[in-house]
């Protein structure tokens, strides 16, 4: 994406009202996954709003779901649940009128994974419905593949989750994403990896978060889900100590072991202690 990025900037250089260099630029920077970038992507999300006129009917409705997305935030309860209705209903008109067009049902697919629950009827289900639809017209589309892999390990089919993922390797993208895609790949390759830990070990901070938030909602026999997070648990080389986070990631790895029925809590008289088994893990305190 980064060479996409040079170019809508010197695109916005040249004319900083020209809205398909604007709403390309916010897209980008959505999915660069570094910080500051997703406050970036709203500015200009909302910035492009501002100068949709004369633009072609299809550009015109995605500048408009874009720019109703980024402003869910400045938004009361009462009426960011309106501003979904009014951002579902804009990409419900552009599906309609663009049926075979990749980027519309991306995100189309994009809205249902993460509103699904705002809205009667819709589902994760149907996001992937979208998602696969987008990859149908457009192999090369990366972004229709991010949440199509988590979505297939929600649905317990590590099969499609590999495929998704083979597929989007070979596009040979190179962001964060790819990082992450990368280690759920080796993660998720066939038998029980042996390397988990320096799998762990080499992840840079926010495609570990990405990792593990996918893997979480996997319950396969390999319990990988599980050996990630004991590893982080223990505390990464080179980590300075943080009794905060340390705290956080023992909350994380009892709500792992609890949904999976596998975490039986034990009081001795002078500390508490969880101990966790599983038919394929020992018990350790």
């Amino acid at each position: 994406m980064g060479f996409r990025r040079f170019y809508y900037l010197r695109a916005i250089a040249e004319d900083s009202a020209f809205a398909p260099a604007l709403r390309g630029l916010s897209n980008v920077l959505d999915w660069k996954l570094v910080d500051g970038a997703k406050g970036t992507a709203t500015t200009y999300a909302l910035l492009v709003g501002t100068h949709n006129r004369g633009l072609s009917p299809r550009e015109s409705l995605l500048v408009v779901a874009d720019a109703q997305w980024k402003s869910l935030g400045t938004r009361t309860f009462g009426s960011w649940t309106q501003g979904i209705r009014e951002l579902f209903a804009t990409l419900d008109t552009a599906v309609r009128r663009f049926p075979d067009d990749p980027e519309v049902w991306f995100k189309v697919g994009d809205i249902r994974y993460h509103f699904h629950s705002y809205m009667p009827g819709e589902s994760y289900s149907k996001a992937r419905q979208a998602f696969d639809r987008s990859i149908a017209l457009d192999s090369a589309f990366a972004p229709s593949y991010i949440h199509t892999i988590d979505l297939a390990l929600r649905a317990q089919d590590v099969a499609s989750a590999r495929d998704y993922i083979r597929r989007y390797q070979a596009l040979k993208s190179t962001d964060l994403n790819a990082t992450t895609i990368g280690a759920l790949g080796t993660l998720l390759a066939t038998g029980r990896p042996s390397n988990v830990d320096s799998i762990v070990q080499a992840l840079p901070r926010e495609a570990l978060q990405l990792v593990f938030e996918q893997l979480s909602n996997l319950m396969d026999s390999s319990e990988i889900a599980l050996r990630v997070m004991r590893v982080v648990a223990r505390g990464r080389e080179g980590e300075a100590s943080d009794p905060g986070r340390t705290a956080r990631r023992g909350a994380a790895l009892s709500i792992i072991l609890a949904t999976r029925g596998i975490c039986a809590r034990r009081t001795n008289c002078t500390t508490r202690r969880y101990t966790c088994c599983s038919p394929t893990m020992p018990c350790s305190a």
